[in-house]
């Protein structure tokens, strides 16, 4: 089990998410979203039990994993997951009794969280040197993911908590305060990947599913900035707050941004589309690289459809049901081809190498020793001869 099995969460999340926005909404669709919600509550608490198990029963694979450079930046997808959750329990937990008060404290553990494992994260990142221009993908920037999807919670979160309650206004400032901090950080991680696919082209092979990555983060910043946009138009005068038109000034600066933002996401998501087929690798054992086709397209579709609702635009609606469309038909074959590949054994499961480490004890330092000797004593040899 490794930290890459959380992105299969956020394919799922991706489903609901995108089918409660569909307008117009038939309502045989809220009982597939319903459906795909308990679906992700089951990925994620047994993604995160197994992961528990591994810490407990094989603490030497969870710190291997842990400190791979090509996986622990798939821990904070634990996170990214834990935000959807979120959405989801407001978008159906009220029916079921959720109140705005327990939403308070869950906005608020998801905050504590979220900056927890992102500087946890980013430590581990920097303490070791990398070459950007050889090998960056966008999924680099996954350590401040959780803290521009902080944006997302907040106005879900005050989608139900009443406004006018003074609790809101502390919600919604640390909310902008911590999706200015991942948005600008996701900013500087764009202008790296940008140079890196001048420098040496498309990526390919699995990191092809990561060009997709890139559009989310101007994608989510759009749909954050429109929503936080529109709570300011609402939130300012009750409380009094700057001015009285800070507000609605506030709300068509956001619209403004968002409008541009939107443009960039669709640029990005269109230079993934373009040579994705072609750059791809076609192995089985990848597959799960390929949810990242998925979720970083939310924030491209929603920017729509609020373009949509704004401008009063049957075009924008047009474009927000046919992408959702393709969205939900990548989600079902990638979904049937990743249980194909659980059934086949070909990923989730541990090397050779691993497994003997483990089962005799020992550590990573020792193998490496012995094979630094191996390497050693067959170099000795081959001079001899």
């Amino acid at each position: 089990m490794t930290w890459q099995a959380y992105p299969v969460g956020l394919g799922t999340a991706t489903g609901y998410i995108l089918l409660a926005n569909l307008k117009p909404h038939p309502d045989f669709l809220t009982q597939i979203e319903i459906g795909l919600f308990i679906l992700n509550m089951i990925v994620f608490f047994g993604t995160t039990s197994l992961l528990a198990v591994q810490l407990v029963l094989y603490p030497r694979q969870f710190k291997r994993v842990a400190f791979d450079p090509n996986k622990n930046s798939f821990i904070p997808t634990f996170v990214l997951v834990l935000a959807t959750l979120i959405v989801g329990t407001v978008n159906y937990g009220p029916k079921v009794g959720v109140t705005p008060e327990e939403l308070i404290v869950i906005f608020w553990i998801y905050v504590a969280i979220a900056i927890c494992v992102a500087f946890t994260v980013l430590t581990i990142w920097f303490s070791s040197p990398r070459n950007p221009t050889a090998s960056m993908t966008p999924a680099w920037a996954f350590p401040v993911f959780p803290l521009l999807l902080s944006g997302v919670v907040t106005f879900n979160v005050l989608r139900i908590v009443p406004l006018s309650d003074p609790r809101a206004v502390s919600i919604f400032v640390t909310g902008l305060l911590m999706f200015g901090a991942g948005a600008f950080m996701c900013l500087f991680y764009l202008a790296i990947f940008l140079l890196r696919i001048m420098t040496t082209g498309f990526l390919d092979g699995h990191q092809a599913n990561g060009a997709f990555i890139a559009a989310g983060p101007p994608g989510f910043s759009a749909l954050i900035l429109f929503n936080m946009g529109k709570i300011a138009s609402k939130l300012f005068p009750l409380h009094s707050l700057i001015s009285p038109n800070a507000g609605e000034i506030v709300f068509a600066g956001c619209i403004f941004v968002g409008i541009m933002l939107t443009g960039c996401s669709a640029v990005l998501f269109v230079m993934a589309v373009i040579p994705y087929w072609a750059r791809l690798h076609k192995h089985l054992n990848e597959i799960l690289g390929c949810w990242a086709t998925t979720f970083p397209n939310i924030g491209l579709i929603l920017s729509l459809k609020f373009l949509g609702d704004t401008f009063d635009s049957k075009v924008f609606y047009a474009f927000q049901t046919t992408l959702t469309i393709m969205v939900f038909c990548v989600y079902l074959i990638v979904l049937s081809l990743t249980i194909l590949a659980v059934w086949k054994g070909l990923i989730l499961m541990s090397d050779d190498k691993a497994v003997y480490m483990d089962s005799v004890g020992l550590s990573d330092e020792k193998m490496e020793l012995m094979e630094k000797n191996e390497h050693g004593s067959a170099a000795a040899s081959d001079h001899k001869h």
